[in-house]
């Protein structure tokens, strides 16, 4: 680590070697609109919109677009984190949903159903 960080020559010289050889990454149109709409919605929540910055995650992200629960539970749970400084209730809900798709996540306060 102390070469890299010192910029070695030698260590610049195997670095340059290697990157050489990388075929270029293609962009994923997909990856890159939740990037997108994730810093959206965090510049809202930062400046005090919790309820724009909640439903452009619902809007942008809906779940429907995602393949796996688990993601989908994710980014609910992102939309009941900006929306629960303005509607508790809302998020609490959001967020019991958020958890039956993905059980890793936060577990709501209001319970949950526990399914075989």
């Amino acid at each position: 680590m102390g070469t890299c960080l010192r910029r070695d020559a030698a260590w610049k010289a195997y670095h340059a070697k290697k990157m050489v050889r990388l075929d270029p990454v293609e962009q994923d149109p997909f990856k890159l609109d939740i990037a997108e709409a994730e810093r959206a919605a965090s510049l809202q929540f930062r400046a005090g919109s919790c309820i724009e910055a909640g439903e452009l995650v619902q809007r942008e992200l809906d779940p429907r677009k995602f393949a796996t629960e688990s993601d989908k539970g994710w980014f609910v749970q992102v939309a009941a984190t900006y929306l629960h400084a303005a509607d508790p209730s809302r998020a609490q809900e959001m967020q019991r949903k958020a958890h039956e798709w993905n059980r890793s996540l936060f577990r709501p306060s209001l319970g949950f159903a526990i399914r075989k």
